[in-house]
Formats: structure tokens, C-alpha cells, sequence
């Protein structure tokens, strides 16, 4: 299923959910520098997690809802709806463990999807660098214009007019959203 119909069937369905769950598939999950330990507090645990999420891609973002069907002896009978969507860096390097290929490898992992399919991200820094670029903001936080509107644009040939027309009946659709 495309990436619209999965969000529109996600979004219908998360308000009625007993609960979500999601799952990051990644390019890597271990550095030398942050071994796991059976005595690291919750807190070390995380910032060693942390350490470790900030250096590898996400591969594949795993969601499923949770709906109580109310079968079963104590009604803790569930239908689950599950959607995966493979996610790609739109910048940067992309970094890859061999134990975490071969693991995704022995599991289906369909690499020419990820490649040609997967839906564009920007890692925090690499977003935020480029909405300060597009969106140049005033010291109150509102995006101001990086130019003054000049005079509107004459579309001489019909065929641009339809494709103008086009774009602008999608970006409303999307918009509508």
C-alpha cells in the first residue's frame, strides 16, 4: 500500500486503539564504546542507547494498533493492524553494522524497497538547518518572507495552466488534510 493510504487508515485508527506500539529497525544497534552491562542504571542504559541511535539510519518504522475485541476468558483478546514503512536519509552518510545487515538479511529485508521506495527523513540538525534556510524567522519565532511578493505570474500556454492547475488542486488536497 502507498505511504497516503497507510496514513489515512493509521490516523482513522489510533484514536479508537486500546494502545500503539512501534518498532525502529536500524543499520546498527552496537559500538564498541557503549557495551551494554547487566548493571547499567535505566539512565546510563539510555544514554548508551542514545549514543548508539544518533550514529546508525533507521531502516524500516514498524506501527501497529491495538483494538479490544473482548474475546478470550478475561476479554484481553486484541486485533492488531500493523504498517511498516522503510525510511531513507535524504543527507548524510549511511552507516551499516554487519551484524545488524545480516540480522535484517535473515529477516526479509527487501534492500532494493529501502533504496528506491523509502520515505525521505532529516536527522534533528540536518531539519533544523534547513527550516532556518527556508524558513527564515523574525526574533519572535514567526517564519518571515525571504522576499517581497513581486507581480503574478503569467502562464501563456494552456498546457502550463493545466499543470499549474494540477499542482495547485494537490497541494490543497494535502493541505486539506
Amino acid at each position: 500500500e502507498t505511504i497516503g493510504v497507510a496514513c489515512d487508515e493509521f490516523e482513522r485508527l489510533v484514536p479508537t486503539a486500546a494502545f500503539v506500539a512501534m518498532d525502529l529497525e536500524m543499520t546498527g544497534i552496537h559500538l564498541p564504546e557503549c557495551k551494554e552491562l547487566p548493571d547499567d542504571t535505566p539512565a546510563a542504559r539510555y544514554a548508551k542507547m542514545r549514543t548508539v541511535a544518533s550514529r546508525f539510519n533507521v531502516v524500516q518504522v514498524g506501527l501497529t494498533t491495538f483494538h479490544r475485541t473482548g474475546g478470550g476468558s478475561g476479554g484481553d483478546e486484541y486485533a492488531a493492524r500493523t504498517w511498516n514503512v522503510f525510511t531513507f536519509p535524504a543527507r548524510g552518510q549511511i552507516v551499516l553494522e554487519g551484524g545488524a545487515v545480516e540480522f535484517l538479511n535473515n529477516n526479509g529485508m527487501d534492500w532494493n524497497a529501502w533504496f528506491q521506495n523509502g520515505v525521505p527523513y532529516l536527522r534533528r540538525g540536518a531539519a533544523a538547518e534547513l527550516a532556518a534556510k527556508l524558513l527564515p524567522a523574525d526574533g519572535s519565532g514567526a517564519v518571515v518572507s525571504a522576499a517581497a511578493p513581486g507581480p503574478p505570474m503569467q502562464l501563456d500556454r494552456p498546457e502550463d495552466a493545466a499543470v499549474c492547475a494540477d499542482a495547485l488542486a494537490g497541494v490543497a488536497e494535502w493541505w486539506g488534510r
